[in-house]
């Protein structure tokens, strides 16, 4: 976008073109990614956030199928105890509803489906807080 940016920077229709050209590619990259089922904008950034704090800057090519598997299971997993719970009545005020969640995700979501607790075990509050603030980002905003 720099370079655009410098290129045309006197040429205001040209810039125009040029910076909508890159938005489509933006968009269309993001189209080709592979979402394993889930919902691109609601559901697949808690598959980035789980695949980044487990296994870093890797890429999905570059993980195993076992690896996959494992935070497809956890994302799910993950979902399914945040869309329930964010439907209750006043959840993201309530202090103990969000901690009871934190609570239920470690104790039987993160720790006990990776039998490399090691990945997970020393940051799981801090992996549990990232958790919680996508959910309420995606999910408690109305």
């Amino acid at each position: 976008m720099k370079r655009i940016l410098e290129i045309y920077r006197e040429n205001w229709d040209e810039l125009a073109k040029e910076l909508e050209k890159l938005r489509e590619e933006m968009k269309k990259g993001r189209e080709n990614e592979e979402t394993f089922g889930f919902e691109p904008k609601k559901e697949m950034p808690f598959f980035g956030l789980l695949k980044k704090e487990l296994y870093g800057e890797k890429t999905i090519d570059e993980l195993s199928k076992d690896d996959i598997d494992l935070l497809i299971d956890l994302t799910q997993n993950i979902l399914s105890i945040i869309k329930v719970n964010v439907k209750v009545v006043d959840f993201w005020e309530n202090y103990s509803k969000q901690k009871q969640v934190k609570s239920y995700i470690i104790s039987n979501i993160l720790l006990p489906n990776d039998n490399r607790n090691y990945l997970i075990y020393n940051r799981r509050n801090e992996i549990v807080q990232k958790i919680m603030e996508l959910a309420y980002h995606l999910y408690g905003k109305r």
